[in-house]
């Protein structure tokens, strides 16, 4: 499993046309949709791109790429604002759940169904209704800490601005 940054820079274009499928963890707001969007349209130019390469390559060549492009495996609904009214279905405020309801139109419309692994209601965010709070990775930690990664220690605290807590890892 790779955590990649949220662009499609060359990197990222690196690691995503060689990984098997790839997740997208999406708040639900204005900059995920546009964000799903942007990947949709991006594996598009990338498969042709990938295909012509193939075609031009040797057969020696051609078995070290994968079988299969890369493959959408679903997306996930992260730092959602909840409420505990139960007006909808996520239990998410107004605002959020106006753009969770859009995702599955958006997935459908901007990444093209041979980009989608045949997974079970792909449509739906992975894990259902439940929302996975923070999305901190280690660079972020070590960038909180002011320290290199290796250098994090064992047990931590960190703040979180955007759920205004601390945390600590054992």
């Amino acid at each position: 499993m790779i955590d990649t940054s949220p662009s499609l820079g060359i990197l990222n274009k690196v690691i995503i046309s060689t990984v098997d499928g790839f997740i997208i963890p999406a708040l639900p707001d204005m900059f995920s949709t546009y964000g799903i969007r942007n990947i949709g349209n991006s594996l598009q130019q990338w498969q042709r791109e990938f295909e012509t390469i193939y075609k031009l390559i040797s057969e020696d060549k051609r078995a070290r790429f994968p079988e299969k492009f890369v493959q959408f495996l679903g997306y996930t609904i992260y730092n959602a604002k909840r409420q505990s009214k139960h007006q909808n279905a996520y239990d998410l405020a107004v605002a959020h759940y106006a753009y969770a309801k859009e995702m599955p139109k958006i997935v459908d419309r901007y990444i093209i169904p041979q980009n989608r692994a045949p997974v079970a209601d792909i449509m739906n965010p992975i894990g259902g209704v439940a929302v996975m709070h923070s999305h901190n990775t280690f660079p972020s930690v070590a960038q909180a800490l002011k320290c290199p990664m290796w250098l994090v220690p064992q047990t931590y605290k960190y703040y979180n601005p955007s759920l205004a807590t601390y945390f600590t890892k054992p």
